[in-house]
This record gives structure tokens, C-alpha cells and sequence, in this order.
């Protein structure tokens, strides 16, 4: 594991240039955590962020967002309306789970999805980002889960070797109702499932909630040495369920099961439960940290 800081100076797009070029000199697969204080790329509103860039087996460097303490929506995000609830779209998929309203760079260079990326662009930019579930992410296809999210690119950069570098905001969940092509990459007809208008949360459960983000977000913080007082947090349930879902540092399994989860109160209900079992655990990495920093003073 390698711990990569971003320079204070950079931001935006310099900010994830600067984290790419670091990659290039490590192998493939090998773990890195990034720390950014940037203030955004390109518009994206990530604020203030701490994650992690790994480079895959062939599919490129990809980031998954961990923490953040502001910008953010703090409101339900705009409702990005379809034609129809069916649609055909192409299919990434990749060992990672998107939420809505998340942000994922990706480095392209496998044909078939410069292909797919090309196709994207010629129509309205979207293709679905979906986790795994036998296979790699090179070679021949992959066989996904059902579930996924609607993927949209917001950027695009050609970088050296003829490779690309793209960042997308997840949109609307979906379902697979029928693959309908394989290669050059997988498409499929999708059913587009909305979130729910109106949210029936106990006011009492969802404070619960917000505690137990809070006091997750400074576990995790004082485990790596650092502090914060509190996170400022979505105040729309749905957004809330799908940032607690991001920083949750759990398997894949699990969090492919809150992207399934239709309900939000019953997300937010499971997110509790994964929220107090990892608090557990880092309250036992917290103090053994300090134990460690003091018998060394």
C-alpha cells in the first residue's frame, strides 16, 4: 500500500492528473490511497474528499470516494428524466459499485471500450457501470450482476498511449432485463428504476443514522492519524442513504446489495447496522493506534 498526497496547490483536473501520472511507475493492481484536498474536477461537487485510485488488470485506474465533509448536494438531486423506463445502453463492467450521484474517473484503454466510450458520446454520453460477478475486467466478457447504475460522462481527456481518461456522475439505478450484445462490449435493454418522491423515515432512526456516519467519519480519520469534529451530510434521505453507501469501507457483496436495496428506509436501515459493526471494529484500530503513537514518545 502506498499513501499519495496531492499537492495543496493543485486542483480540478491537475489534481487527478497529478495522482494518474503517480500510478504509471507502479504495477498494475497495486494498491495506492490518494488524499486530496481539491476543491472539485471540473464542476463535479466533491468539495473536499479523501479516496482511493487503484490501477486495475486492464480496465483502468479507477477511484472510489470514501470521505467527504463538504460539496455535496445537500438537497435531493434533479430527477434526470428518461424517454421510457426501458432503454438500451452499453455495459462497463468493472469491480466497483457506482452509487447515484457519485463520482468515477476511469483510464481507458482497451479497445472495445474506447469503442463503447466513441459510441456514448455520439449518442447522449451514458453507459451503465456494473459490479462483477464472475470474470475480470479484460479478456473475454464478463458476467455482471443484474443491478447497476446509469453512468454519464461529464469529461473527457486523451492522454499518452493513445488511452482516455474520462470522469462520470452516477445517474439513475437499473436493471437488466435482457443482454442483447456481447462484443465488442456488452449492451443491454435496462429498466431505469426511480427513487422514491417521498421517504417515510422516523425522524428518531434517521438521527441514528447521522451519529453513526459522524462518529464513523472520525474513526476512520483519527485511525489515519487525523480529526474532525463532524461531517456536514446530505439532509435529503435518499442522497444520505447513497453517500453513506460510498464511505462505508465494506466488500463489494455488500454494497451491491445497497445499490439493490429499492427501498430507502430500508437502506438507510442496513447502512445502520454496517455503520455500527465498522465503528465497532475501528474503535479497536483507534486505540491500538494511539497505544502506538505514545509508547513511542
Amino acid at each position: 500500500m502506498i499513501v499519495k498526497e496531492t499537492p495543496a496547490k493543485l486542483t480540478g483536473q491537475d489534481a487527478l492528473a497529478h495522482a494518474l501520472n503517480s500510478l504509471y511507475t507502479l504495477p498494475r493492481s497495486y494498491p495506492i490511497v490518494w488524499l486530496c484536498s481539491s476543491g472539485g474536477v471540473d464542476g463535479a461537487r466533491m468539495g473536499s474528499w479523501e479516496g482511493r485510485v487503484r490501477q486495475s488488470r486492464g480496465g483502468g485506474v479507477q477511484f472510489t470516494e470514501l470521505l467527504t465533509d463538504k460539496g455535496f448536494p445537500q438537497e435531493a438531486p434533479k430527477r434526470h428524466a428518461l424517454a421510457s423506463q426501458e432503454r438500451l445502453i452499453p455495459l462497463f463492467p468493472l469491480n466497483t459499485v457506482l452509487f447515484p450521484g457519485a463520482s468515477l474517473p476511469l483510464q481507458i484503454f482497451e479497445e472495445r471500450y474506447k469503442l463503447l466510450v466513441r459510441h456514448c458520446l455520439d449518442n447522449d454520453s451514458k453507459f451503465g457501470v456494473i459490479l462483477i460477478k464472475s470474470g475480470s475486467e479484460v479478456g473475454e466478457p464478463a458476467v455482471p450482476h443484474s443491478t447497476g447504475t446509469v453512468a454519464h460522462i461529464v469529461q473527457v481527456n486523451r492522454i499518452r498511449g493513445d488511452r482516455m481518461f474520462i470522469s462520470v456522475t452516477g445517474q439513475q439505478r437499473f436493471r437488466i432485463k435482457e443482454i442483447t450484445q456481447r462484443r465488442p462490449y456488452l449492451a443491454a435493454q435496462v429498466e431505469v428504476m426511480e427513487d422514491e418522491r417521498e421517504v417515510d423515515v422516523p425522524p428518531t432512526e434517521l438521527q441514528a443514522v447521522r451519529e453513526a456516519v459522524n462518529q464513523h467519519v472520525r474513526l476512520v480519520l483519527g485511525s489515519r492519524g487525523g480529526w474532525q469534529r463532524s461531517a456536514r451530510l446530505p439532509l435529503d434521505p435518499v442522497v444520505l442513504s447513497y453517500f453513506i453507501a460510498r464511505t462505508l469501507q465494506v466488500g463489494l457483496p455488500e454494497k451491491q446489495v445497497l445499490l439493490e436495496e429499492n427501498s430507502t428506509a430500508r437502506r438507510l436501515e442496513a447502512e445502520l447496522d454496517l455503520l455500527r459493526r465498522e465503528n465497532e471494529a475501528l474503535k479497536h484500530r483507534v486505540a491500538a493506534e494511539l497505544r502506538r503513537r505514545f509508547s513511542t514518545q
